[in-house]
């Protein structure tokens, strides 16, 4: 069998079911997960310590609905996870033309996320 090439997309297809933002909380050593609908309404926020404690329950409430965008969570929720566990910087990777956080986030605008500061 010949193995398929990986690649990466050039343009990012939407959720229908909405985004999300991942950061974390080090003054009370949580992961937060933010979802967003389409529109830029907060939807739910979920929070955890482990990245499972935290896709199960966006998956269980229906706010994933490309496996790809599964996927894209849950290395971002491992990334975060990392950044709490060794103290260093997390920052959120983007959809491909997509180069700041949604204006609705709480960590928008060059602002810490109100939960960064120790």
């Amino acid at each position: 069998m010949k193995p398929l090439q990986g690649y990466l997309p050039t343009k990012m297809t939407p959720d229908p079911h909405g985004y999300f933002v991942v950061y974390v909380d080090r003054r009370r050593h949580m992961l937060v997960l933010e979802h967003y609908r389409n529109e830029g309404v907060l939807n739910a926020i979920i929070e955890g310590r482990t990245p499972a404690e935290m896709y199960i329950p966006a998956a269980e409430r229906g706010f994933l609905s490309r496996l790809e965008h599964a996927a894209y969570l849950g290395r971002e929720l491992a990334k975060a996870e990392d950044a709490l566990r060794t103290g260093t910087d997390y920052v959120q990777d983007g959809a491909p033309e997509i180069s700041a956080l949604p204006a609705s986030s709480s960590c928008n605008g060059g602002r810490a996320c109100p939960s960064d500061a120790t």
